[in-house]
């Protein structure tokens, strides 16, 4: 019966004037994005519609762009876009500002790589509202020449679990959940720890306690210390003509460090499922899940003292802890995750692989902890990885 009456409300509160059948509304913003419902009456009564949902179209945003790549001849290379905004969205890959047939997804892997792949690859990422183009990433191809240096060793891309499962011993809670990671970029790491010696031909000083051996690893180093080095060894090495295109010395993030210390293994360290002060510096006193006893040293090595994992790395379990690039956050993110940088914001940064004066709990692969990045001690040091820059 009329007449009828209206009232509409946004998110259950009433709009003033909103008394009309229908309702506009002019230059929506965000603050316009939730549930409307309108109240009808007459002298009989009212009733309340149900709830109509304005949802925003959001344009497209690049939270992650592709990063540079790099490969063997007749190996593989994948790059990954993330992006944000209303779905659905759509991806084209181009390769040197041209696109390629087929490559319409968020990840673009290139098998069989040769030099004819080599180049800039981009991603032009679009929804209703418009596309935008990612900023270029390179493929490079690996060669005799890219690295020289035989204080590095190469560390390929691939998949591993990252962190403990739950029925290893003496594990820390931190340690989990179990993460199947993949690196897409494969990277150069550092064989030993970074020497005194090292250091103190880039930064011009040694501030190490143990410091009657320039061949013992660097230690009181804080993480703005070990980035600073990494800095300057960049810039040194680039101005030498030691360093290929747009490639870089940096600290591993926490998931490329403990993919090389495990070095294809998934025992609790990359020795076995217990370890001895005889296959690592650490204090002998506290070996791990039934390792004998051994020595303790109460102090650093020189590097390189103990034999190395399968990937021929040094000291990557014991001598000092070794600083990564990542934010520590108390959990690891679970599922599986490609490329993974760790958390966005935090006070501290993780450091992994124990150290002298620890027990061989600490030295296992999955193990981890934390410092403010301004702390230093001399139980940490750390050694760089060489990438294509990001």
């Amino acid at each position: 019966t009329e007449p009828l009456t209206y009232q509409w409300k946004f998110n259950g509160m009433a709009l003033n004037g909103a008394t009309a059948a229908s309702l506009t509304l002019a230059s929506v913003a965000s603050t316009n994005a939730g549930s409307y419902t309108v109240e009808v009456g007459n002298v009989v009564g009212t009733v309340t519609s149900d709830g109509a949902v304005l949802s925003l179209n959001t344009p497209v945003v690049i939270t992650q762009p592709p990063w540079n790549q790099v490969a063997n001849p007749g190996g593989a290379a994948t790059f990954l876009v993330k992006a944000e905004g209303t779905a659905p969205l759509a991806y084209q890959w181009r390769f040197n500002n041209t696109a390629i047939m087929g490559a319409t997804n968020a990840t673009l892997t290139l098998n069989n790589v040769t030099t004819n792949n080599a180049g800039t690859y981009t991603v032009e990422v679009g929804n209703v509202m418009g596309a935008v183009t990612s900023p270029a990433a390179q493929l490079t191809l690996i060669t005799e020449q890219v690295v020289s240096t035989p204080r590095l060793v190469w560390i390929p891309p691939g998949t591993f679990t990252m962190g403990s499962p739950a029925a290893e011993a003496d594990r820390w809670q931190d340690e989990g959940p179990q993460t199947v990671v993949t690196l897409t970029r494969g990277f150069w790491m550092s064989k030993y720890e970074t020497t005194q010696a090292e250091y103190q031909a880039v930064m011009t000083n040694n501030p190490s306690y143990f410091a009657d051996d320039p061949q013992r690893p660097v230690e009181q180093v804080s993480w703005y210390d070990a980035i600073t080095y990494c800095g300057k060894l960049t810039a040194q090495e680039r101005a030498a003509g030691r360093l290929p295109a747009g490639y870089a010395y940096r600290l591993p993030t926490e998931a490329e460090w403990e993919y090389a210390c495990r070095a294809g293994t998934t025992n609790a360290t990359a020795f076995g499922n217990s370890l001895s002060s005889a296959q690592a510096n650490f204090d002998g006193n506290g070996p791990y899940n039934g390792a004998a006893q051994g020595p303790y040293i109460g102090k650093t090595t020189t590097v390189g003292s103990y034999a190395p994992n399968a990937w021929g790395l040094y000291d990557m379990q014991g001598n000092v802890w070794e600083w990564c690039r990542d934010w520590y956050a108390y959990s690891l993110p679970g599922g599986s995750v490609v490329d993974p940088r760790g958390a966005s914001t935090g006070s501290s940064h993780v450091v992994r692989g124990g150290s002298w004066i620890n027990d061989g709990r600490r030295c296992r692969s999955a193990s981890r902890d934390f410092y403010s990045p301004d702390n230093w001690f001399f139980t940490l040091g750390f050694r760089p990885v060489l990438a294509p820059g990001q």
